[in-house]
């Protein structure tokens, strides 16, 4: 199963999403899908773009709020997630994928690619972006997704053998446990 995590919001690229999917599953018929969404109707119509691209015999799509164990569950079950964004500036999706050990295709773009980075996660990374919008209020740049970069690269991480607990290493500094303390104090620190 390939699962996809993300809100609605543009930004999120689920018409992107959607269209690789069906790419995806073109290439690789068995494929299952997991879409979990805050809301399936609200800057994007998940149900419209699941008809027009011929996934309903092929996904699943869940809406939170669900439990964390829950969600652990169903990352587990998959052999790799997906986020084509079109910025993120931390994510948690793309963590919580690598925490369940289950690697995650991420934009090469702001953010979230960077703390990806040093991670030692780059190979996850998806470059090659065919160009430059600009949207919002704010002329805010966003790239232009490649979808023959993000199908090689999902064909990558199917052929990749790894060696159980890698990936959630690789992100266990990230973990709250570990950060809440830490995080309390610079808090404190500032009030003071």
């Amino acid at each position: 199963m390939i699962g996809i995590v993300g809100i609605n919001q543009e930004r999120k690229a689920w018409s992107f999403t959607a269209q690789l999917c069906e790419e995806i599953v073109r290439q690789w018929p068995d494929t299952q899908l997991w879409f979990h969404i805050d809301t399936a109707i609200r800057h994007v119509n998940l149900h419209a773009l699941i008809a027009d691209y011929n996934l309903a015999d092929h996904v699943i799509v869940t809406t939170s709020p669900q439990t964390d164990s829950w969600l652990a569950e169903q990352y587990k079950q998959c052999t790799m997630t997906l986020l084509p964004s079109l910025g993120e500036g931390f994510g948690y999706s793309w963590l919580e994928s690598f925490a369940c050990d289950v690697p995650c295709l991420h934009t090469d773009y702001a953010g979230g690619a960077s703390m990806m980075r040093t991670c030692g996660l780059e190979r996850y990374l998806v470059g090659g972006h065919v160009g430059w919008r600009v949207e919002g209020q704010h002329n805010c740049m966003r790239p232009v997704l490649a979808l023959d970069h993000w199908l090689y690269a999902v064909g990558q991480v199917l052929e990749e053998n790894r060696k159980q607990g890698v990936l959630s290493a690789a992100v266990a500094h990230l973990r709250w446990g570990n950060l809440a303390g830490r995080w309390l104090n610079w808090f404190k620190e500032g009030l003071a």
